[in-house]
């Protein structure tokens, strides 16, 4: 009989066999081979017998065991009911062990991780509300400070750089060492590096008219404080402002990792002693517990380094809430505390150019960037007159947003120079 399909092949099987064996239940599938099974019944050369006597199948010459049904291999398996019925009863059996196992291997893991969590301060999301009015109106005029400064300079084809440095000291300075963002030979400085919005047209519509934080018109975004002379990667920001349509963000935004599994090395080990501890525990008690003290070394050694961890975190937590603080004291005085650190790190506080003559190191800021600040000066004055306003060095110190004391200084120079 001549067979090409799967289905061919079934349907030809299946109707010889029922004729020949109508007790019998059989079981046949194909895909390459063809394989038969049944219950009790007949033995194997019975069926191989009626296959080839209905010229459906015919001897295979390679195997004795096999007979052949066109270019398939014809596989015949009698199953004692009695047996398949047992070894069922066992596969149920292992299954609903092995899911005993699981459940108390999920309930270890779940009391070891409670037992590696974070401390409830860790937990807690970081705060990226605003903090007070008075830190608004401070960022802004610090925002409307640094865009004159750009401004006074040269037109800018790349983002303008304006990053004053502050003084570390107390707590902060130690923390800052012991976290690495210092080292022992570095100034004890951070730097508040503002942020500014690319001054090429490529993406200003999108930016202008598509974002949601379109800010037109305004080129500083924020401001980001890192430790040390040099900026670093966003996870090293210490402190950030951020500037969108409701007024100012404060971060940084990215939360404080936790003990994840990807820092815990043991896990692997850990669950492979714990199932095995379960599974011999009823059988072998001195086997269990030689594992269980293997299983509570490895406990102990993981809590260690988890509370290593959240030591440190800690500390990160707590360096993020001091940089904040220096932050806010900087942007309530920034003009006197700019020149302060000019001073002691012998560094521009505007440009951060290394300081040489004695009278920049005096003043904390290089003779370019002070003659800048003169010339802002200046064109204040005019611009006032020029609108018939008062010139006061309120007026002036409001308009430019420069220390009081300094405007004062600029005027009495310029009423001098007007009377020789």
């Amino acid at each position: 009989m001549k067979t090409n399909t799967n289905t061919e092949v079934t349907r030809a099987v299946r109707a010889v066999l029922k004729k020949a064996l109508p007790d019998v239940k059989f079981s046949v599938s194909t895909s390459y081979d063809v394989q038969i099974s049944w219950d009790d019944g007949p033995e194997r050369t019975q069926i191989e017998t009626v296959l080839i006597e209905a010229g459906l199948a015919e001897p295979e010459p390679q195997w004795n065991r096999f007979i052949r049904i066109g270019e398939r291999t014809v596989a015949l398996w009698r199953y004692d009911s009695v047996q398949r019925a047992e070894d069922k009863q066992r596969r149920e059996e292992r299954r609903r062990q092995y899911e005993r196992e699981n459940e108390l291997v999920r309930e270890a893991q779940q009391a070891r991780a409670t037992a590696l969590a974070a401390p409830p301060e860790l937990q807690r999301p970081l705060n990226r509300d605003d903090v007070g009015q008075a830190a608004q109106d401070a960022f802004e005029g610090l925002r409307q400070r640094v865009e004159a400064d750009v401004a006074r300079g040269s037109k800018h084809e790349r983002r303008p750089s304006w990053a004053p440095p502050l003084m570390l000291e107390g707590e902060l300075l130690k923390l800052c060492l012991a976290l690495g963002h210092l080292t022992p030979e570095d100034k004890p400085i951070a730097r508040l590096w503002a942020t500014f919005a690319d001054p090429k047209q490529v993406g200003s519509y999108f930016r202008e008219h598509v974002s949601k934080h379109t800010l037109s018109g305004i080129t500083c975004r924020g401001f980001q404080l890192f430790a040390g002379a040099e900026r670093q990667n966003s996870s090293l920001i210490l402190f950030e402002a951020q500037k969108d349509t409701k007024g100012w963000r404060f971060g940084p935004w990215t939360r404080l990792a936790g003990y994840s599994e990807s820092r815990r090395p043991n896990d692997r080990k850990w669950e492979e002693l714990t199932r095995s501890r379960i599974q011999v525990q009823k059988f072998d008690p001195i086997r269990a517990n030689k594992l269980a003290q293997e299983i509570a070394a490895l406990e102990a050694e993981d809590l260690k380094s988890a509370g290593v961890f959240h030591a440190r975190q800690k500390q990160r937590a707590r360096v993020r809430e001091l940089a904040r603080l220096r932050v806010l004291d900087f942007v309530g005085a920034p003009d006197a505390q700019m020149q302060l650190a000019g001073q002691l790190c012998g560094h521009c506080c505007v440009c951060f150019k290394e300081l040489t003559d004695p009278i920049s190191l005096e003043r904390g800021i290089g003779p370019d960037c002070y003659q800048n600040e003169i010339n802002s000066a200046h064109d204040a004055i005019v611009y006032l007159h020029e609108q018939h306003c008062d010139i006061t060095p309120e007026s002036v110190a409001r308009l430019t947003r420069q220390p009081l004391a300094f405007v004062t200084a600029v005027l009495q120079q310029r009423a001098a120079q007007a009377t020789e």
